[in-house]
């Protein structure tokens, strides 16, 4: 589409704001009579179709123009305008258009070459309907159209002439304006805009500087209110260009806006335009967005804040020195240290105020300073130093030191350091531990180890070394993993980890490589150390070579199972021909019953009695070797406690009811409650306790009773016996222990009772407590971890009484090789009324079982 065309697109969309420009321009005032404004109406309805045969024309199509000049002549005639006033409403028209395109050529970017092709085409339209308009005019009044004709050709003459002066003028001044790097606004003294370039616009709505209508004084602003640099609001009779109206020149004034959206700050300067006279025709105002150049300011602001509040707030010191090495700057921590005033140290050269000796008391050149050296190398350094306070003081430091460049250009250095004196002394006491450690270390017979804080191992001393025949920097790490037995690797990684992370001590034995290609077994045993404020270390530990105490220990325990396996044997051998002696002595004893003869009847007691202890002595060997052999373990049930109480205290109940004896239960705190351990030990444990009241007391009472601590249980069984002296009280636990002043008649009891409650106490997780005065009685107390407490059990039922069979109502099988044995057994149980089957093997034993219904084997 050709740019004409275009022109006549924009044309048809701006053709009311064209409209209303003209008639703005061309309406009367005055005496009009309203019949006139009616015909008046009819006129402006057929301008828009002028303006359309404007655009066919620009658009190269036919167009009638003539019939539009006739109705505007026509019209005229009748309302009584004279040439003049139609050739001016021509005027005005073109004016109105003329001012569309020029904003649509500038927004264009047209040149003056097109921009007069197009103006000479509206002119042709116009002329056209101007002369058709003029020659309507002239058939209704000749003489008149005549002249007007003449003048409208003057005027037409002029207004092109005028109309082409001032485009030059306005491509002049829109030209410099362009190329200044602000926004210029002009307004006439009656506030209306007369001049605005491309930069004022982009500050403006755009909107109300389009289409040619009048722009006021109250257009002027932006969307939003105007407000001061202070954030206070600016009314919009104290804007620049309205001040500028009132004689006043505004320089440098800031203000705030928003346009398009966006927040702007602006620097405006105003000035009143004058005539000849001095007297204000206008104003202009040069608008300069200032908006990136306060967002720099802004963010160099904040990056200087926020520097200020990190030097200022560091804990650490921070210097800026010059090429000459004097202190531009010197933040708070750096002047604390120093023990300077900023006034005092700004200016003073650093290295002669802080660094001028060395420790050792001797100068120190500002040439040989490392610092001083980064002017020239301008590579950053680090290292530790000393440096010196006002008052000749010293403390020690950590410093970095690096270049400051401008524009490629080392124009100083900036030191940053920190106070290190309590670190450095810290590290001379350490290096004196240190050197104690190892020196105590080698000396000693052991292999001793250390770790960090991470479990690596750090140290091994010389003992070790020599035990593996490597060098020591080949076990540390994890380096001593690799001569750790492959068979207790595993164990001894999972024993040292756990230690590690709940940071105890740990003990734990497995083989090592020594430097012979033997594996020998040590004894490791590792402790956690912590500095004075608590802090975890590492672990401190020695591992000794217990190969001997190792081979010692398997004899020792391969002599206690050969021990367990003898006593075994010997219980079995030798309970079975005394059984036999004993169950005879009994069988004598009821076939003896009333005979006159008291002499065999004590000595038929005297056999049973005897029998009796030896039977109990072998039972108690076989607990005691089986205990320490380890092939007795904890049975754990769950039981209620106070019934478990009541059946040890009935096995000697009848004695002491004999004995004239008061019995007493008092569970106490321990009423209706119920454990979780092994019930036959603990009523093992009991009733020997029991009986031991039961052998020692003669008057008084005995009572079993219970109570609760905060992390433990008690059962306690009290008597008032002869009671323990003192002296026997740590050895009544002793194996067959005789104590002094001991009423035990001679073979009565085995001396092995308290030794396995002991052992089982232990097996059960509790030991064994006693408490006695001699004359008064003892107090034997097992005593159990409260974790055995549980769940309450409900009470068993009473169980319903044995019936013993009479005739061939019940059978028992008696399997036994001892023939001895067995017939005595059976006459027993035949005289108490039973029917006995025998087997000699058990072969015979299992057949007998199948075949008949026993009662009992």
């Amino acid at each position: 589409m050709s740019e004409p065309a275009l022109l006549a697109d924009h044309l048809d969309e701006r053709a009311e704001a064209i409209l209303a420009v003209w008639r703005a321009a061309v309406t009367r005032r005055g005496d009009v009579p309203e019949a006139e404004w009616l015909s008046y109406a009819e006129f402006v309805d057929h301008v828009p179709e002028l303006l359309d045969r404007l655009a066919e024309r620009l658009r190269g199509q036919p167009s009638d123009v003539v019939s539009e000049g006739k109705k505007h002549g026509r019209v005229r005639w009748r309302q009584g305008y004279d040439i003049a006033e139609i050739v001016n409403e021509f005027g005005q028209l073109r004016i109105a258009l003329g001012r569309a395109t020029f904003e649509y050529a500038r927004q264009h970017g047209w040149d003056l070459s097109r921009l007069e092709e197009v103006e000479e085409a509206i002119n042709d339209v116009l002329n056209e309907a101007t002369a058709e308009s003029v020659r309507q005019f002239q058939e209704d009044s000749r003489e008149e159209a005549q002249s007007a004709l003449a003048e409208s050709r003057k005027g037409q003459v002029a207004a092109e002439e005028a109309w082409a002066a001032a485009d030059l003028e306005k491509a002049k001044l829109r030209t410099i304006l362009g190329s200044l790097p602000v926004a210029v606004r002009m307004i006439d003294a009656g506030g209306s805009v007369i001049a605005v370039d491309v930069k004022s616009e982009r500050l403006q709505r755009p909107s109300e500087l389009e289409g040619g209508e009048p722009v006021t004084l109250d257009d002027l602003g932006p969307d939003d209110p105007v407000f001061r640099a202070d954030g206070s609001p600016l009314p919009r009779e104290e804007l620049p260009l309205a001040r500028a109206l009132r004689g006043e020149t505004v320089t440098q004034e800031e203000l705030v806006w928003k346009a398009r959206g966006e927040t702007q700050t602006v620097a405006v300067n105003a000035v009143p335009l004058t005539d000849a006279a001095g007297t204000i025709v206008g104003a202009v105002a040069v608008v300069q967005d200032v908006t990136p150049r306060k967002r720099a300011e802004e963010l160099l602001r904040r990056q200087s804040d926020f520097a200020r509040a990190i030097t200022e707030t560091l804990g650490e010191g921070l210097c800026t020195v010059d090429c000459e090495g004097r202190v531009t700057f010197a933040n708070p921590a750096a002047l604390r240290m120093f023990g300077w005033d900023e006034a005092e140290l700004i200016g003073k050269n650093l290295h002669e105020a802080v660094h001028y000796q060395r420790p050792d008391g001797t100068r120190y050149p500002v040439e040989q300073c490392p610092k001083q050296g980064v002017l020239h190398t301008g590579e950053t350094v680090r290292g530790d130093d000393v440096f010196y306070r006002k008052d000749g003081s010293s403390f020690f430091v950590a410093y970095t030191a690096s270049p400051i460049r401008t524009d490629g250009r080392i124009t100083g250095v900036v030191e940053v350091f920190r106070d290190i004196t309590e670190r450095k002394h810290l590290e001379a006491r350490l290096a004196a531990s240190e050197a104690q450690f190892r020196s105590i270390a080698e000396k000693l017979p052991v292999m001793v180890w250390r770790t960090n804080v991470l479990g690596l191992c750090d140290y091994v001393n010389q003992a070790w070394s020599d035990f593996r025949g490597r060098d020591m920097d080949h076990d540390l790490g994890e380096g001593w993993v690799e001569g750790v037995h492959p068979d207790d690797r595993p164990a001894c990684l999972a024993r040292w980890r756990e230690a590690f992370e709940r940071r105890e001590p740990f003990g734990m034995t497995y083989r090592l490589l020594r430097e012979d290609g033997q594996y020998r077994w040590v004894s490791d045993r590792g402790t956690p150390y912590f500095d004075p404020q608590g802090a975890f270390l590492g672990y401190l530990g020695t591992c000794m070579d217990i190969t001997e105490q190792e081979e010692l220990k398997r004899e020792l325990e391969e002599a206690s199972r050969h021990k367990t396996r003898l006593v075994s044997a010997l219980s079995h051998d030798a309970r079975t021909p005394l059984n036999a002696v004993f169950l005879a002595a009994q069988l004598l004893e009821s076939h003896l019953d009333g005979a006159q003869d008291a002499e065999v009847q004590q000595c038929l007691r005297t056999i049973r009695h005897s029998v009796r202890n030896v039977l109990d002595l072998l039972g108690d060997l076989l607990n005691l070797s089986r205990i320490d052999a380890g092939a007795l373990p904890a049975e754990v049930t769950r039981f209620p406690l106070e019934p478990c109480l009541a059946e040890c205290l009935a096995s000697i109940e009848p004695q002491a009811r004999l004995k004239g004896l008061d019995v007493r239960l008092e569970p106490g705190d321990l009423a209706d409650t119920s454990l979780e351990t092994d019930r036959s030990k603990l009523k093992q444990i009991l009733a020997n306790l029991l009986s031991n009241a039961l052998r020692y007391t003669e008057r008084g009472h005995i009572r079993i009773y219970g109570e609760r601590t905060t992390d433990a249980i008690r059962i306690a069984v009290e008597d008032t016996g002869t009671g323990i002296a003192p002296a026997d009280q740590s050895r009544i636990f002793d194996e067959f222990a005789v104590l002094e002043n001991s009423r035990r008649e001679l073979g009565e009891g085995t001396g092995l009772g308290l030794a396995i409650c002991r052992r089982l106490a232990a097996l059960l997780k509790g030991e064994i407590t006693v408490r006695s005065d001699p004359g008064v009685g003892s107090t034997f107390a097992l005593v159990l971890p409260k974790s055995v407490l549980t769940l309450n059990l409900p009470r068993p039922s009473d169980n319903a009484p044995f019936e013993t069979p009479t005739g061939d109502q019940g059978a028992v099988l008696i399997a036994e090789d001892h023939p001895e044995s067995r017939q005595t057994l059976a006459k027993v149980l035949r005289r108490m009324g039973y029917r006995v089957l025998e087997a000699d093997n058990g072969r015979d034993a299992l057949t007998l079982a199948e075949r008949e219904r026993l009662h009992a084997v």
